[in-house]
């Protein structure tokens, strides 16, 4: 059995913040960070939630949404493991504002906001991922805008399918399935 160490350890290893740091940066970053389990249902986070904390997907998947005036929930991308969420609240100092959701138990790593920077103050490469992580968020964001503009209903189906198979899509006997 796995020590709780050793389980950290073996999440950074897999998550997209820690690619291209040493053992030694890793074994720093699982210091500071502690696991909670979640279940499916519970939410991680709601708008104007303090930003005190940067989160690290390492099991189970999660979705991040918007609840509009009207109670009407926006999607905005679910999260998989290996992935980071809640840093851009962390980095532009202002309260949440999306509702974060667990899809399917889980776990999760949690890093304080100022443990997170101290961190980070000396990790360039750190750093970095979080820039391309935060960027090909931007990236398809953008592109969804666009495809709303430009594109007629078929079209934007037609897209929006893509997109559920490309970051949602498991493998099946008849080609990729989405759970819904």
């Amino acid at each position: 059995m796995q020590t709780i160490r050793e389980l950290k350890l073996a999440y950074l290893k897999q998550a997209k913040i820690s690619y291209g740091l040493s053992d030694h940066d890793v074994e720093r970053l699982s210091r500071i960070m502690r696991l909670v389990s979640y279940r499916k249902g519970q939410v991680v986070f709601m708008p104007q939630d303090s930003a005190d904390a940067v989160f690290v997907l390492h099991s189970g998947k999660v979705t991040l949404s918007r609840i509009g005036d009207d109670g009407r929930e926006l999607t905005l991308g679910v999260v998989e493991p290996g992935e980071t969420f809640g840093e851009v609240d962390v980095f532009a100092e202002h309260p949440r504002d999306a509702v974060v959701k667990v899809m399917e138990d889980g776990v999760i790593g949690i890093v304080t906001k100022t443990d997170f920077e101290c961190f980070l103050k000396y990790q360039p490469q750190c750093c970095l991922n979080l820039s391309k992580l935060i960027g090909a968020r931007m990236t398809r964001a953008e592109q969804r805008i666009e495809n709303f503009v430009f594109l007629d209903a078929p079209e934007r189906l037609a897209y929006l399918l893509l997109d559920l198979i490309e970051t949602a899509g498991t493998p099946c006997s008849d080609g990729t399935g989405v759970k819904i």
